[in-house]
């Protein structure tokens, strides 16, 4: 997944967002470095591969796996996300899981605030006599924008669109040295 972040989520040390209702996303959440629900993960793909289906790798093995455990899978907005991290009171799970559930959902808006198939509006300058609003109003309840790079992979960083914005505020040391972002 490609991420441009918007701000650092300050305080928090693991989290996981949720893709839908029913799927764990797979390439935003954050955990110590071998962490054991990556383990467990690693094991449940090796034993139920299906490169078939999508996101059956990725999100589904999340999710089997954290339903396996028991995992709370309730996910938080970003309001709640400091309390829920700080003041976490776990669901009862399988004995001998508590370090594999060490992580806490969000809510599709924290990571996913623009819908796949609107991600190239990203990359599109601004109508003639007309400005785009500060990023942060347009997705307040956002730690970052994910960009889907297999849709906008191809695409041209218009002047003056949300992406150069973006580019330039949060990556200054990429937008500095990459030609298509000038």
């Amino acid at each position: 997944m490609d991420i441009i972040a918007l701000r650092p989520p300050v305080g928090v040390t693991n989290f996981i967002s949720l893709e839908s209702d029913v799927s764990l996303a797979n390439g935003i959440y954050r955990m110590r470095l071998q962490h054991p629900m990556l383990l467990s993960v690693m094991r449940h793909i090796a034993a139920n591969y299906n490169n078939q289906l999508y996101a059956a790798n990725g999100p589904g093995a999340m999710t089997a796996v954290a339903q396996q455990l028991g995992c709370d899978r309730t996910p938080v907005g970003l309001d709640d996300l400091l309390n829920a991290t700080n003041n976490r009171t776990s669901q009862p799970i399988q004995p001998d899981h508590a370090e594999e559930c060490d992580w806490i959902a969000l809510k599709l808006p924290v990571f996913l605030p623009v819908l796949w198939s609107r991600t190239k509006y990203l990359f599109q300058s601004p109508k003639k006599n007309e400005t785009f609003p500060p990023v942060e109003t347009l997705y307040p309840e956002s730690l970052g924008v994910h960009y889907n790079n297999f849709q906008t992979r191809a695409l041209e960083v218009q002047p003056g669109s949300l992406m150069q914005v973006l580019a330039s505020g949060y990556c200054p040391v990429i937008f500095g040295k990459h030609p298509l972002l000038r």
